[in-house]
């Protein structure tokens, strides 16, 4: 079978950055930006192999990690087969699922006792803890690096000027920099990148914006959500920003559909994790998320442990193939995603149709089965007074409402409020109707409009 041509698409606009200043042009990259430069070309190659030949050499790149794993980190030594670097992937199969919890308390376990040269240095990670408890893992050099040229693929996909102004929304350190050149488009050089923290209010958020005038914004679904509604509530405009990211949550279509009413603009949607990194990035054809396959070999799982075919839903398995300062092996994530065929752009990428959501937020009803609760808020959040809510399951029959309205709701409107709610999950739950000042957003300013508090057996 022949691979599908590569399709010559523009790079993004901007300057790679030159080691000599002498040389403006053709800019002579220093050692930092041509192995960056140099990993970056080889993704744009790679993007265009057949799936059979992507999963060749993630198998190839799993076996080696496996062995180091088994001969380095405690926690792996009775889990993991001796391999003799030819992984199949029924052997693969073979190999046990991890869960977070098991992560967790497995702690400097994890750890590996040596790397091989050039892993180091390694960097800690620890996970905002949005369970209750954090997972903390090391990330190697290599790693990071593989992460930042992916980051890097994604944007030029999307042929993004890195020459222009950024800006971020999202929970910030103590001490987060201020606006900075060169921050974010790798080797190339680019504009300034700006911070903004996610707790302050909506209304600080937008002035800040239009003090700062971005041409990007990368933040949360739900603060885009927020920012659209502030601005068409004020009749104001946002013109000077010309593309919008998301991380972080699951994007909402209803989401997408304001911000492109509202603002006139389009979502370029990731995926990601802080103890794994990028995991999908969105095809700038068609839409759909691509998993980074040169990264991480991502696993959509059903409940007998094999692979879901397109259309289906299961749980996300993931293993990064890069990092061998704490393995990643098998790791279940704890998300549900939807299967995806084959993208028409031609990338032999694996495709996610989208991502389900969190396994300890599913909806549960009296018979002990667990759903999904709703693919879209369009289904039952529609009043405009609504400006913000959550739905949180206290039992098997009893949901709470909460709600941050602009005006008191009519009791006609908290009756249709509830009816349509009870219609979208499909049982008739008994709810109770909440009215608060704000929601606040759990660690690491991530914010969750489903929230089920009915533990999960064990």
């Amino acid at each position: 079978m022949s691979e599908p041509p590569a399709v010559k698409r523009p790079a993004g606009e901007g300057s790679l950055a030159s080691a000599l200043p002498e040389f403006a042009w053709p800019p002579f990259p220093g050692d930092a930006a041509a192995s960056m430069l140099a990993l970056v070309y080889q993704l744009e190659e790679t993007q265009w192999w057949p799936a059979r030949r992507l999963l060749a050499r993630q198998l190839e790149q799993a076996a080696a990690l496996v062995e180091h794993a088994r001969r380095n980190v405690p926690f792996y030594r009775t889990r993991l087969p001796a391999s003799d670097r030819r992984m199949t992937w029924k052997a693969w199969r073979r190999i046990p699922v991890t869960s977070r919890a098991e992560l967790q308390h497995a702690g400097e376990s994890l750890f590996a006792r040596s790397l091989p040269p050039g892993h180091a240095p390694v960097q800690p990670v620890r996970t905002s803890g949005s369970t209750g408890r954090p997972l903390a893992t090391l990330t190697s050099a290599p790693a990071s690096a593989l992460g930042v040229a992916i980051n890097l693929r994604g944007l030029l996909w999307h042929e993004v000027d890195f020459s222009a102004r950024a800006a971020s929304i999202r929970r910030v350190t103590e001490h987060e920099p201020g606006p900075a050149p060169g921050s974010w488009g790798a080797c190339f050089e680019s504009g300034a990148h700006v911070v903004g923290d996610v707790r302050r209010s909506v209304g600080d958020q937008v002035e800040w914006l239009i003090a700062e005038r971005p041409r990007y914004l990368l933040t949360y679904p739900t603060m885009l959500d927020a920012i659209a509604r502030h601005c068409e509530e004020r009749g104001l405009t946002l013109d000077f920003i010309d593309r919008l990211s998301s991380f972080g949550e699951v994007l909402d279509p209803a989401v997408r559909e304001r911000c492109r009413r509202v603002l006139g603009l389009e979502i370029i949607d990731s995926y990601s994790a802080q103890e794994t990194g990028v995991l999908t990035s969105q095809c700038p054809e068609r839409g759909a998320q691509h998993v980074a396959s040169e990264a991480v070999l991502l696993e959509v799982l059903d409940e007998s442990g094999r692979a879901c075919r397109p259309g289906r839903v299961g749980r996300v398995v993931v293993t990064c193939l890069a990092n061998f300062a704490s393995p990643l092996i098998r790791y279940d994530i704890g998300d549900y995603a939807e299967a995806g065929g084959a993208c028409a752009c031609g990338r032999g990428l694996p495709v996610i149709a989208r991502i389900a959501g969190r396994l300890r937020n599913m909806l549960l009803l009296p018979d002990g089965t667990r759903r999904w609760p709703f693919s879209s808020t369009l289904e039952f959040a529609a009043n405009d007074a609504i400006r913000q809510f959550q739905v949180v399951q206290k039992s098997a029959e009893t949901l709470e409402a909460r709600l941050v309205v602009s005006r008191p709701l009519g009791g006609a409107e908290q009756e249709a409020f509830v009816k349509a709610l009870v219609r979208a999950l499909r049982h008739p739950f008994r709810v109770e109707l909440r009215f608060l000042d704000a929601i606040a957003r759990g660690a690491g300013g991530k914010y969750e409009d489903f929230l089920c508090e009915v533990p999960l057996p064990d």
